[in-house]
């Protein structure tokens, strides 16, 4: 019986071991060649406090009638969460999924283009010489922090569900890290 507790013991910690360092390893170099290769630039991204990857997809333009796309814009959608559940199903023709995506509230979606982007009837916040535009809304039960800031090559939109556990200055903290990390 002894050897049970101990074995389930050590079971239990190989499991705790592998789970942490999964979210440590998601983006691989990979997948870090794939999204460059998408949108024509590096992406570095932080970690993000008890958040983990939920799901990094690569967004192709729209297609007309004949399959042949319309435009070049490329988007890489990166999306965090506060629990990682069961793998779940996404289909999308004009997508490709390069990890995930799990069940679990998505808290954090970070969204990259190879085009500029910018938020209508946003205020405008200085971050490391960038400007950044952002948004904040507040409606029912919602509280959504939006900001957006552009690159050489394109453009970074993150979009904040602040619900309790992320708090606008966890948000602001983010887009600081991102901005840094992307300039």
């Amino acid at each position: 019986m002894k050897n049970l507790r101990i074995y389930f013991g050590i079971f239990m910690l190989l499991i705790l071991i592998a789970c942490t360092n999964q979210s440590e390893s998601v983006i691989t170099d990979d997948i870090q060649k794939k999204i460059k290769e998408h949108i024509g630039m590096e992406v570095s991204l932080p970690e993000v406090g008890d958040y983990s990857l939920n799901f990094i997809n690569l967004q192709y333009p729209p297609e007309n009638n004949l399959g042949e796309p319309i435009g070049d814009r490329h988007v890489v959608i990166i999306s965090y969460s506060d629990e990682i559940g069961e793998k779940a199903h996404y289909d999308d023709k004009q997508s490709e999924t390069l990890y995930g995506p799990y069940e679990g509230r998505s808290i954090i979606n970070v969204y990259v283009s190879n085009f500029k982007n910018s938020l209508s009837n946003s205020r405008e916040k200085e971050i490391s010489g960038v400007t950044v535009e952002y948004d904040e809304k507040k409606q029912n039960n919602y509280h959504i922090l939006s900001s957006s800031f552009n690159v050489k090559n394109g453009s970074f939109q993150m979009i904040f569900h602040l619900d309790g556990s992320l708090t606008k200055d966890d948000a602001w903290e983010f887009v600081d890290e991102i901005v840094k990390e992307n300039k």
